[in-house]
């Protein structure tokens, strides 16, 4: 299973950046959309960094191998939600849907679904592994149990055998080692870094009918550790380093691309009016009720680009220095609940 990643603006290497804590707004929201540029190639130099508090960790040498979509749904519209019933989010990647648990206390994996084979139930047996506890700080710690098994046709693996079997067991820790900002190019973020260091075992059985017996045919225990470094908001790791048994990074994935629901997070019957659309120099507010609050917008990164604040039912934002692309602006009472979201784009 995947872990998960983003961006924001860069910012100077000597300044001071807040420590944040993961809570539910950290893990992603039916709507999302995330753009996952992969790396697979061989890393002489790339490094997780050092841990600690305040770090700076460059990943500008990260190379895009392949590019991935991931979408993230209402587990109740997929076609598996009867196998996982106490799901609250589903997130569709690499043809399998992935189910968890979102809760004010923790999140948790229920398990997954593979479309393209048919073979990945896992829901049969549901390994429902904590991923996070929420809050999550700097320092925290969280034992992780993870494991499952599915049986299906040899046929379905290309082998001269009735049934195999595939069974997974994991299990580790994963603590909150640095917090800081990651830099990718002219992009960065205020992340926490979660270590994850793990004992995994993995055994692949044949089954003959006609002796009706489980053979072992290959099984594997090996060491593994992954970093992920995640913003407060994005609901993705910005960046994840899977790591060897030589503590040397061997697959790197980061978030080119974020846009979010412009449903998820919001909590009010405000309806708001933001043109033109595009836009190119001013971009105009209008809601159908007074407001006192904020008016934030962030790029498809999910870097915040402005913040200025709201008195009423009109405002104007001046956005001529804005890059040409896709914008998301989010409406804010005082207390700094999303009242609306609204995307829209910049042409120049």
């Amino acid at each position: 299973m995947k872990n998960i990643l983003k961006f924001v603006s860069i910012l100077f290497s000597f300044q001071s950046f807040a420590q944040i804590t993961l809570g539910v707004n950290s893990v992603y929201s039916a709507g999302d959309q995330f753009i996952v540029a992969s790396d697979t190639s061989v890393f002489s130099t790339l490094t997780p960094g050092s841990a600690g508090p305040n770090q700076t960790w460059n990943f500008s040498d990260l190379n895009e191998s392949y590019v991935d979509t991931i979408n993230v749904f209402d587990p109740a519209q997929t076609p598996f939600y009867n196998q996982f019933p106490t799901a609250t989010t589903a997130l569709l990647q690499d043809s399998s849907y992935i189910y968890g648990n979102i809760s004010n206390n923790e999140f948790r994996l229920l398990g997954a679904y593979s479309i393209a084979a048919n073979i990945g139930e896992f829901g049969n047996v549901s390994f429902s592994s904590r991923e996070f506890k929420f809050p999550f700080n700097y320092l925290d710690t969280i034992n992780l149990s993870r494991g499952f098994s599915f049986t299906a046709d040899g046929a379905s693996f290309k082998v001269p055998l009735d049934s195999v079997r595939i069974t997974y067991n994991s299990t580790g820790v994963k603590t909150a080692d640095a917090w800081g900002n990651v830099i990718i190019g002219n992009t960065s973020n205020n992340c926490l870094r979660l270590k994850e260091e793990t004992t995994d075992i993995f055994l692949f059985e044949g089954y003959i009918s006609l002796v009706n017996l489980w053979t072992p045919i290959s099984g594997d225990t090996s060491q593994s550790i992954i970093y992920t470094y995640i913003p407060e908001n994005l609901g993705y790791p910005f960046v994840t380093l899977n790591m060897n048994e030589n503590n040397e990074v061997i697959f790197a994935e980061y978030v080119k691309e974020f846009t979010p629901s412009s449903l998820s997070k919001v909590t009010s019957d405000v309806e708001v009016n933001v043109f033109p659309n595009p836009a190119s120099d001013l971009l105009f507010l209008r809601t159908n009720d007074f407001v006192e609050g904020e008016i934030e917008i962030v790029d498809v990164q999910g870097r915040k680009v402005l913040t200025q604040g709201i008195k009423g039912k009109n405002g104007e934002v001046q956005i001529s220095s804005f890059n040409s692309g896709v914008y998301i602006l989010k409406l804010k009472d005082k207390n700094g609940l999303v009242l609306k979201q609204s995307k829209f784009s910049i042409a120049k």
